[in-house]
This record gives structure tokens, sequence and C-alpha cells, in this order.
């Protein structure tokens, strides 16, 4: 999904259209009828996957630090509504990237 997340925002597309593996299939179908050309799941995932690699070296070239790749503390305290747990990722798992 953090893959997906990365394309999103790079051609400007709400994250909520996110949310199942098929979406990933529904952004290439949005982009060849968008461009004109086939352009395949695989070709979406590895763009974003590029993206993302960028976003992460950019990150490190700024002086970000494992410190810094944190969810605020709110997160894993206050609940939405209607009752849902908090997020579930805490710590260190919430660092690892998505493989889609």
């Amino acid at each position: 999904m953090q893959i997906r997340a990365c394309f999103y925002d790079t051609v400007g597309l709400c994250h909520f259209a996110d949310g199942t593996p098929e979406s990933a299939e529904w952004l290439a179908k949005l982009l060849s009828a968008f461009y004109g050309e086939r352009l395949s799941v695989d070709y979406v995932m590895e763009v974003g996957q590029e993206i993302l690699e960028t976003e992460l070296h950019f990150n490190l070239a700024a002086g970000m630090t494992e410190a810094d790749d944190r969810l605020p503390e709110s997160c894993s305290r206050n609940r939405c509504r209607p009752p849902t747990p908090p997020f579930p990722y805490p710590g260190r798992r919430s660092r690892r990237l998505s493989p889609g």
C-alpha cells in the first residue's frame, strides 16, 4: 500500500481511492486511459517503488534519522469515531516498507 500511496501522491489522487490490492490495477487502467498507452500494474508498482526510494534518500540527505521516522504518540493512544482501536502498528513495525 505504501508504494501505491507514493504513486497516488505523484499523480495527485486521493488516498481514499486506495484500500485493496485491486486498486493498483484500477490505477494502471486509469493512467493507461489518460496517456493512451497500456501501463501495467507492474509498471505502476515499479514507479511507486522508485518514488518511495527517492523520498527516503531525500529524507536522509535532509538529515532525518530513524528517531524522526515515527508516528506521533497520539496515533497509538487516541481512538477514531466510530469506536475503533488505535493505529495497529506500534513502533518499529510501522517503519518497515510495505510490499504493495
